[in-house]
This record gives C-alpha cells, sequence and structure tokens, in this order.
C-alpha cells in the first residue's frame, strides 16, 4: 500500500473540487477489468444472516445502523472481521485510482452483506469514515455485484494509515464507480436510510 496514506485523505478532498482531474483516474481506473481471482467459499455454503448481534471475537470494525435495522439492532449492529469475513469473500485485481496501480483486494460483495442484514425499506446507505468523509450510496448500486467491501489488500490486512481495515472498491461496471469521490476507506460507519 502506499506508503504515506494519510496524504491521500488530502488529495481525495482535492479531487473533489477537481473533476477533470477525478474523470482522468477513473478512466485509467476502468481502462482494465477487474479480474475475480477467487471465491472463498464453497458452492452451497450456507447463507450467513444477522438475525441477532453475532459475539465479537476481537475488535470492532465498523456499525450498521438505520433503517431496517432499527427495531431489531436499537445500537447498532456492530461487526468485526471474524463476523464480517463469515460471508462469501471474494478476490480482485483492479486498477485503483489511488495507489494509481493494480491491488488485489479481497473482502465480502456489498449486496452479499446487504442480503445478510436484510435492509428492509432502506433505499440508500450513507457511509462514513473516520475523517468524517461521507459518500451516499443507493441500495440498487450496492445490489449490482459491483462493490467490494475490502477487508485485505495483497493479501495482508489494511492499517487505518493505510485506508484500513475495510475500504470500498467499486469495480469498473459499477454505475456509483464513475466518480472516484465515491471510493471511500477507513470506514467507521454505514447508516441506511
Amino acid at each position: 500500500m502506499h506508503g504515506s496514506r494519510t496524504r491521500l485523505f488530502g488529495r481525495r478532498r482535492a479531487l473533489v473540487a477537481t473533476g477533470a482531474l477525478a474523470a482522468a483516474l477513473l478512466a485509467s481506473a476502468c481502462s482494465s477489468a477487474a479480474v475475480p481471482l477467487e471465491k472463498a467459499t464453497a458452492a452451497g455454503a450456507h447463507a450467513v444472516e444477522f438475525t441477532s448481534e453475532p459475539a465479537l471475537t476481537g475488535k470492532p470494525v465498523f456499525t450498521l445502523t438505520g433503517k431496517g435495522l432499527d427495531d431489531r439492532f436499537p445500537k447498532g449492529l456492530v461487526l468485526d472481521m471474524a463476523a464480517l469475513e463469515a460471508l462469501p469473500l471474494v478476490s480482485v485485481r483492479i486498477d485503483d485510482p489511488w495507489e494509481k496501480r493494480k491491488v488485489t483486494y479481497r473482502g465480502v460483495m456489498m449486496n452479499e452483506l446487504m442480503r445478510a442484514i436484510d435492509p428492509a425499506g432502506a433505499t440508500k446507505m450513507r457511509i462514513t469514515a473516520l475523517d468524517d468523509y461521507v459518500v451516499t450510496v443507493q441500495m440498487k448500486d450496492l445490489m449490482s455485484g459491483e462493490v467490494l467491501l475490502a477487508t485485505t489488500a495483497e493479501g495482508k490486512r489494511m492499517a487505518v494509515a493505510d485506508g484500513g481495515p475495510t475500504r470500498l472498491i467499486l469495480l469498473p461496471k459499477s454505475v456509483v464507480g464513475k466518480s472516484t469521490d465515491m471510493w471511500i476507506w477507513s470506514i467507521s460507519e454505514m447508516a441506511l436510510e
């Protein structure tokens, strides 16, 4: 990963104001397709559903709150890496517009996470990073199968300094991925609306 990831927080904000540069980065990112490398679960593996708060075995990664969850999880659904990675895992190799190189990410497709939490009535999700950067993604885009919630990069856990522990990876066919402004890392909260 990039040696000084903290500089990218400022670069991300600078690119928001510089649409032409963001478009150029996106064109570069989409020039080569993501290559699915593996599906880590066996075909027909048991589907995970979060019907109750999972027992945390590690440090919480982020909290899911909002529409469709408030009645089941009044304080939010807190997930650690073990609970998150109980879902089917997928690896992709993609041109990362922020890293400016090909990176292999592994994680959970957002449509799998949405199926596991069953966000009844939600139409979008507000995702907040540790630096308070916020993006809003429509539910149809999350369910498209083109948005990965990465938990590793190049086979290693991502430190906060490297944009971890989770980040949204937008595959080239993703409608929401047309804007590099939507790439978000160091996710702290996901709120369904």
